[in-house]
């Protein structure tokens, strides 16, 4: 899998190639929301991300961003997610990374189509904060870190031709997460400290197996 990703990746820089990916993007996305709109997580998960910013900044995908999608899904939804697995590996989808917590519990769950990646993450709702991990390696070192945005509703909005469900308050989170993020950031990470960081741990890549 990590390698059709790397392939994909550096296909998408070669001229003509990476407008027909961005076009398989859309397209996964919108088969992506057919296929869970009948599923049991429908009307459960929302989105959110680079995706979401891509909507409000640009009016559609992010230009440089557009093999990676990011959906929320709350503690009390998240079996109807793991309910509808079936129905989106039928759709084409394909599992591929479960990023797990010390105590073996999905965080991110990782599904692929024509090399783009469609991840869920698990959203705990503690305090007025909507709780979630990340994963990578920062500074050399593996990594999961907790990370927060405020609690919010949920609302629907329009988006590639499909109704989705979003946050209210998208501006509110956006200058929680990116600060100026009407501004693009090539320098923005999501693993460098942050304001709202709730923990950082050591993470085993090996456990993260579908």
């Amino acid at each position: 899998m990590k390698i059709e990703y790397l392939v994909y990746w550096k296909a998408r820089h070669v001229p003509g190639v990476r407008s027909l990916l961005h076009r398989l993007f859309e397209a996964d996305l919108r088969r992506l929301n057919d296929t869970l709109a009948s599923s049991p997580l429908g009307g459960k998960y929302w989105v959110w991300g680079g995706l979401l910013l891509g909507w409000a900044r640009e009016g559609g995908v992010l230009a440089h961003d557009d093999m990676d999608a990011d959906f929320g899904v709350l503690s009390d939804d998240w079996d109807r997610l793991e309910d509808a697995i079936p129905s989106l590996e039928r759709a084409g989808f394909r599992g591929h990374l479960r990023f797990r917590d010390p105590s073996g519990v999905t965080t991110v769950l990782v599904m692929v189509r024509h090399g783009a990646r469609f991840e869920f993450y698990h959203i705990r709702r503690r305090a007025q904060r909507l709780l979630f991990s990340v994963y990578g390696t920062y500074l050399g070192e593996p990594v999961e870190v907790v990370q927060f945005v405020p609690d919010d509703t949920l609302e629907p909005f329009s988006f590639l031709g499909r109704n989705w469900l979003k946050v209210t308050h998208h501006e509110r989170e956006f200058e929680h997460l990116y600060g100026q993020w009407r501004i693009p950031n090539k320098n923005w990470s999501y693993l460098a400290p942050k304001h709202y960081e709730i923990e950082r741990k050591p993470w085993v890549a090996a456990t993260s197996k579908w």
